[in-house]
């Protein structure tokens, strides 16, 4: 059986089982254009306040998002041409 290879643009999403209570509600891994893999987590909106879940103007929950890079891959945009080889060089003095 091959591997599942995700296409571009495309991604999955799952219900995270977490007990703590600041946990994302929802985790999964996107696929870029690129090639590469980006996290996103979800959280549904709260009052900080009550800790009830707000609403939209059409009376539904709505999320919160966060995009990350997995740990063990590191991520080079071939277009950022700000990144210098070595990395002192951007210390500035």
């Amino acid at each position: 059986m091959s591997q599942f290879e995700r296409k571009p643009m495309t991604g999955t999403i799952f219900f995270n089982q977490s007990e703590n209570p600041k946990a994302p509600k929802l985790t999964g891994t996107l696929k870029l254009e690129n090639g590469s893999d980006i996290r996103i987590a979800l959280w549904i909106v709260t009052d900080r306040e009550t800790g009830e879940a707000r609403y939209d103007k059409h009376g539904k929950k709505f999320f919160s998002a966060k995009l990350s890079w997995p740990e063990r891959q590191e991520h080079s945009d071939p277009a950022d041409t700000t990144q210098s080889e070595n990395p002192e060089d951007d210390l500035g003095f």
